[in-house]
C-alpha cells in the first residue's frame, strides 16, 4: 500500500471506529477525499477482508434500528440512500412483519397522541394517517391503527 492509500485507510478506520457505514458510504466519502478508483478498490478489499465493512449485516442493523419509528416503505428508502441494494435491502426486510410494523405504528401513534386529540375526530384520524404515512408505514397498516382511535 503506497503511502496516500494508506492514508485513505487510516481515513476510513477512524470512519468506521464512530460507527457503522455501507460500503458504498465509504466509498463516497473516499472519493470526497480524492481517492482514484483503483484506492478505493483497494481500501474496501481490504476493509472487507477484515470484517470492518458488511452490507448485509449493515442493513439488518438499519432495519433493526429504525423500525421502532418507521415503516417499510421509510427504511427501504433509508437502505437505497445508504448504498444498500434492491436484492440486499429485500433480504435484511423480511423480518419486519405485519405485526412488528402494527406495534411500532401504534407505540408512535400513542407516544404522539396529543397531536391527534381534538374536539374534531374526523380531522384528527386524518393527522394520524398522515402522520403514519410520511413515516413510510404501508396503508393497510396505517388504516388498521386509525380504526384503534376513539371514534369521532
Amino acid at each position: 500500500m503506497d503511502e496516500a492509500t494508506d492514508k485513505l485507510w487510516n481515513y476510513a478506520l477512524n470512519l468506521l471506529s464512530r460507527r457503522a457505514y455501507s460500503e458504498a458510504q465509504v466509498s463516497r466519502k473516499l472519493v470526497g477525499r480524492g481517492a482514484s478508483e483503483e484506492q478505493v478498490a483497494e481500501v474496501l478489499g481490504k476493509l472487507r477482508e477484515y470484517r470492518l465493512v458488511d452490507d448485509h449485516l449493515y442493513a439488518e442493523m438499519l432495519v433493526r434500528e429504525q423500525s421502532r419509528n418507521k415503516g417499510e416503505f421509510a427504511i427501504r428508502q433509508s437502505l437505497f440512500q445508504k448504498g444498500i441494494g434492491e436484492e440486499l435491502a429485500a433480504k435484511a426486510l423480511q423480518p419486519l412483519s405485519e405485526e412488528r410494523q402494527l406495534a411500532s405504528a401504534r407505540r408512535l401513534l400513542e407516544k404522539n397522541r396529543w397531536r391527534f386529540s381534538g374536539e374534531d375526530g374526523r380531522r384528527n384520524r386524518a393527522r394520524a394517517f398522515s402522520f403514519l404515512a410520511r413515516r413510510g408505514f404501508p396503508s393497510e397498516i396505517v388504516l388498521q391503527v386509525i380504526e384503534e382511535l376513539p371514534g369521532e
